[in-house]
């Protein structure tokens, strides 16, 4: 189930803190981004995904150890989802979903 708040998209974020952080797909003509976390061990499988849309600005390493994904509401209205200097998105919105398996755009509801 995707993040319906603010609050839980902090709290989904805050469970994954220091996994590893991989960009799982990119689209420039549909303006999104979807990002992959995960962790090394027994359970490979299990990841989180954050999804974000009506990107404006993106910048990104392909893949990062120790996220630490932060989002902050603009004066404007939109988001900005940093991680240092890994991870930079001006956004119009962010949802997040834990999956035991993988997901793409298509996973994402409308």
């Amino acid at each position: 189930m995707w993040t319906s708040s603010e609050r839980e998209l902090i709290e989904l974020l805050a469970r994954w803190r220091g996994c590893r952080a991989q960009v799982w797909g990119y689209s420039c003509s549909h303006a999104r981004l979807l990002i992959r976390f995960y962790r090394e061990g027994p359970n490979l499988g299990s990841s989180a995904y954050l999804f974000c849309a009506g990107c404006r600005r993106v910048q990104f390493d392909a893949h990062w150890q120790d996220m630490d994904v932060q989002i902050f509401l603009r004066p404007d209205g939109r988001l900005t989802v940093s991680d240092g200097d890994r991870l930079y998105v001006e956004s119009g919105a962010a949802r997040a979903r834990e999956s035991d398996n993988f997901i793409g755009f298509e996973s994402v509801p409308g």
